[in-house]
């Protein structure tokens, strides 16, 4: 298990996925009513998050 000892790699994938979503559902509601740096933010915490995805 590379990187930290619990890190991103001892959670399962599942978990990001349902971050990113949430991440990303939330940050479009935020945009929608503008809050656009919390929207940005968030659409950059949910990218971060989808990051781990990538095999």
């Amino acid at each position: 298990m590379g990187g930290w000892g619990f890190g991103a790699a001892g959670i399962p994938n599942g978990f990001w996925v349902g971050l990113s979503a949430v991440l990303v559902v939330v940050a479009i509601v935020l945009l929608a009513t503008d809050y656009t740096g919390y929207g940005a933010l968030l659409a950059v915490l949910a990218l971060a998050a989808a990051v781990n995805l990538i095999p």
